[in-house]
């Protein structure tokens, strides 16, 4: 079976589902049914979703699984995030500050005290 286009090979407007049928009694349905979420999503963006709920949600081993980076594992899974129109939990960006924080107390552009201080002030 094919996956259903997401854009008209015409005029790249998104494309509706309006048919449903039945492959056992061939009985079809009319009308113009909403997509979910996934499956607007492209098919590398799909396979991304799969290997991450197959990782249990760990970014660590699906940037493995799929020999990338972190960093581009996170943005993969931001881009999805995004494209199903969903907002980042407050929380999610707080963890990046918080990591920014980190690698400049790393790098040493940041004393412990002044990363503390960030920190507790994110």
């Amino acid at each position: 079976m094919y996956r259903a286009p997401h854009a008209c090979p015409v005029c790249a407007a998104d494309m509706q589902t309006t048919r449903l049928s039945c492959p056992t009694c061939g009985t079809a349905v009319e009308g113009r049914f909403e997509r979910s979420g996934l499956e607007k999503l492209s098919s590398e963006q799909v396979h991304f979703v799969e290997v991450f709920l197959r990782n249990e949600g760990k970014i660590t081993w699906v940037a493995e699984e799929l020999k990338l980076t972190y960093p581009a594992a996170r943005a993969q899974l931001l881009d999805i995030v995004t494209a199903l129109g969903v907002k980042p939990a407050p929380r999610a960006a707080q963890s990046s500050e918080r990591q920014e924080v980190l690698r400049k107390l790393a790098a040493g552009e940041l004393s412990a005290e002044e990363a503390l201080q960030q920190i507790n002030r994110g």
